[in-house]
Order: C-alpha cells, then structure tokens, then sequence
C-alpha cells in the first residue's frame, strides 16, 4: 500500500497517512508518537488552554473512513492497537465489538542492525515492546512503529 497523507479532520494543523502515521501539515515533519498503557499509539497535541490527546486510530478512521456512525465504535481487525493502517480500521456496533474479545496478538519488536532484521522478542502490550527498544534513545537512535510494529535502527 502506498502512503497517502490527508489533512486530519480533528486538527487541520496535522496530516495522517493511510498507514497511521502523523505529522505537521507545514513543515511535512512526522511527530513522535507514544503508546499508552492500554496499547493505544496516541501524539500530546499542545494549544494555549491546555494539552489534549489525539488518539491516531481515531484520526485514521475519522480522516479516511468517514464520521463514526451511531451507536458504532472503532475496530482494529487484527487485534493490534498498534497497527492503524487504514485497512485495519472498521466502524462496528458496540454488540459487534463485545463478541469480539479473542486474545490480543503480540507485539512484535525488530531491531535493525545494518540493515539486517532480527526479531527480538513479542510482547503483550505495545508499552511493553516500547520501554524494551527506548533503552537505544541512548544512541541518539528512535524507535518507530511501522505496519503494527516496533523497530529500531542501530549501528554497532
């Protein structure tokens, strides 16, 4: 799937890509992103009366599926919070969505070493796989989710 960046329709001064990536609408610049304890990737969007969260699966959803529906919620079909492409996303009912409780998939971290991939270990929630690979932030080196996964480049 190629990336395709759209004005995000919860905050004009960012664009979100099909493949759930945020970033400035001026400056083209990707934002660091955070997970937060429940596995959500989510960006801290600061403004003078305060903070807020923009959950990036709720951008995604809103920019490139349309107005959630009525009584619907935001699915992401295989599982994992973390992966927000836009092709993981469905609006469902709330009844849909609480017959649908099967086990969470893992969260796969890959650290790159010269360009070689090497699957470090899968963890069960996205906080988790992120605190393992912050450890390399050492390095002048940040971790980035891509397609659902975590994945850091190094050079040693």
């Amino acid at each position: 799937m190629q990336e395709e960046w759209k004005v995000c329709v919860m905050n004009a001064k960012y664009e979100v890509s099909n493949l759930g990536r945020l970033r400035y609408a001026e400056t083209k610049h990707v934002v660091n992103i955070f997970c937060n304890s429940n596995g959500y990737i989510s960006y801290t969007v600061h403004r003078k009366t305060g903070s807020r969260t923009m959950y990036i699966h709720k951008a995604v959803a809103l920019t490139f599926l349309g107005p959630r529906p009525k009584g619907c919620v935001i699915d992401h079909i295989d599982k994992n919070r973390a992966n927000n492409r836009v092709d993981n996303l469905r609006y469902i009912t709330y009844s849909e969505n609480s017959k649908n409780t099967i086990k969470k998939k893992k969260v796969p971290v890959i650290i790159s070493v010269d360009g070689l991939d090497e699957l470090i270990q899968e963890y069960d929630t996205c906080e988790e796989a992120y605190s393992v690979i912050s450890k390399f932030r050492a390095r002048s080196v940040t971790p980035t989710m891509k397609n659902g996964i975590w994945a850091c480049k190094t050079y040693e």
